[in-house]
């Protein structure tokens, strides 16, 4: 019998396999150049550099490779029991395989200090791609956590008094004891915005997880948070903040340079271009890539992938910009088409490799088979206002969507489109982008 506070000891042997060789498996894309898909440990990756994969309920003979005393095969055993033991054995060990993707609801709470230890976490944190995410990435590395701990807003109303400088990310991560040994603790702000270098992108290879944003809504996010409350010009902010999140993933510039005026910038002409080819390999290095513009779906297929119970305090936007949520929320098409690029300038490399983080994220949500309908009903039943009651995923997913997402970011035709182009508001003049 399985009790809650006997945790079982990982089993060093082989993982359980399915004996069937003929078995379909998950295909993931092995960019690492490890032969035969590596074979790293972490989260349950065959390949360290690859998300967690996922086996699927199937009708061939299990073999349970179990050393646990009191769990061997009893003689006569029926399929369904060994199937159900194994399903309760991976949840045990290690929450990241799902047999039928139980509910949230339905994980088994195991004693913190063994579940971090077979956890890693590096956030990757791109300024104005939120900071809220913080708090469902602090309940992955501390599944005790407190149902309500979310990340806080660090104002009058809710306060960091463990942060001498009023920052969220240090507030909840001394606030809750995160464990710096399995995490990018970045010199205690765990949420800072720091640049891949070398030495980081070894230790955490393969564990980095993080949100991005289309350049365009990052763009005017920034502006409107750092630059225009003291009067930046515009045209100057534009230019001097193209390539952030490129530089930040191919280890060139920090975060906040050039994006916030107390900081220094290397824009011009002597700046190191960008390395996009650089930023996109690294993207195989993460396990987790979520979209600041399709938050809810985000959430959601994080506790798909890894399990832990999706919580209502996961929603709450903390740092909301002025009216930019209704000017700039989330990817609509009613949206796209009252919107452009801040100053008309078109961050090439930024789109360049956003529209690879954008397809990644489309297929994490088709392989884990995560759509506002499952999110709304089974992993998110708590927080199910947040989803439609459709079986749909990401906005511009589709083959024939995906086109006019691009045409918005570079302002330029789709190809063979079959809606209207968007269109730039310029004062009280409409003006189509072809």
């Amino acid at each position: 019998m399985l009790h809650r506070g006997t945790p079982l000891v990982p089993n060093p042997g082989p993982p359980l396999v399915p004996v069937d060789p003929g078995l379909a498996f998950r295909s993931l894309r092995n960019l690492s150049g490890v032969r035969d898909g590596g074979g790293g440990s972490g989260d349950g990756e065959s390949d360290p550099l690859q998300p967690p994969r996922r086996r699927r309920a199937h009708d061939g003979q299990l073999q349970l490779l179990l050393s646990e005393p009191g769990l061997a095969k009893p003689k006569g055993a029926s399929k369904r029991y060994l199937t159900t033991l194994r399903r309760l054995q991976q949840l045990l060990d290690n929450e990241t395989h799902h047999m039928k993707r139980p509910s949230s609801a339905a994980a088994l709470a195991l004693p913190s200090a063994q579940l971090s230890a077979s956890r890693k976490l590096a956030w990757f944190h791109v300024p104005k791609c939120s900071t809220s995410i913080g708090a469902t990435f602090g309940h992955y590395l501390r599944p005790d956590l407190q149902d309500d701990a979310s990340m806080p807003a660090c104002t009058d109303d809710d306060p960091c008094p463990l942060s001498s400088d009023g920052i969220p990310e240090v507030q909840f991560m001394k606030r809750y004891m995160l464990p710096k040994d399995v995490m990018w603790a970045k010199n205690g702000n765990w949420g800072d915005h720091n640049a891949i270098d070398a030495e980081t992108w070894q230790r955490f290879r393969g564990h980095f997880v993080g949100l991005f944003r289309d350049p365009v809504r990052r763009a005017i996010s920034s502006y409107k948070w750092f630059g225009e409350p003291i009067g930046q010009d515009l045209q100057g902010y534009a230019h001097q903040i193209r390539g952030t999140t490129v530089r930040m993933m191919a280890g060139q510039r920090y975060g906040l340079d050039c994006n916030w005026p107390r900081f220094p910038c290397d824009s011009g002409v002597s700046q190191e271009p960008a390395d996009v080819d650089k930023a996109i390999e690294r993207l195989a290095g993460f396990k987790y890539v979520g979209m600041t513009d399709e938050y809810p779906l985000s959430v959601c297929l994080f506790h798909a992938m890894f399990g832990g119970e999706c919580r209502p305090s996961e929603f709450g936007n903390m740092r909301q910009t002025s009216k930019l949520k209704e000017q700039h929320g989330a990817l609509d098409d009613h949206e796209l088409s009252g919107a452009g690029p801040l100053a008309g300038l078109v961050d090439e490399e930024e789109t360049t490799f956003f529209m690879a983080t954008y397809d990644r994220f489309c297929t994490d949500l088709r392989e884990w088979r995560v759509t506002q309908q499952y999110c709304k009903q089974v992993i998110c039943p708590r927080a199910g206002e947040h989803f439609e009651d459709i079986p749909v995923g990401g906005k511009h997913c589709s083959v024939d969507r995906r086109p006019h997402l691009e045409a918005f970011l570079r302002q330029s035709r789709p190809s063979n489109r079959t809606e209207p182009a968007p269109v730039v508001r310029v004062g009280d003049v409409v003006t189509p982008l072809d």
